[in-house]
């Protein structure tokens, strides 16, 4: 749910509400929520700890950085377009 609101948020050019979904998104798999699913033969296991899910974490942190820089970025073309003189 939060990729799906996410992709949403950027097709809608919303990058604030985009970048802070991402944020949460990092936080859910710092804790292991997403992203911590161990494979073995015999079955598929949840683990649920601080850290289990670090590189996930770190991608979606990284993501929400970029988003930012991206809100940052686009409000300053919207206000530099409104200042010019026709």
């Amino acid at each position: 749910m939060l990729l799906a609101a996410l992709l949403v948020y950027v097709i809608e050019r919303r990058f604030w509400a985009a970048s802070l979904c991402a944020a949460v998104a990092s936080g859910c798999a710092r804790i292991g929520v997403i992203h911590a699913w161990r494979f073995t033969q015999a079955a598929t296991v949840l683990e649920l700890g601080w850290g289990v899910g670090a590189p996930w974490a770190r991608g979606y942190l990284l993501m929400a950085l970029v988003l930012a820089l991206a809100a940052l970025w686009s409000r300053r073309q919207t206000h530099g377009q409104a200042r010019r003189p026709e």
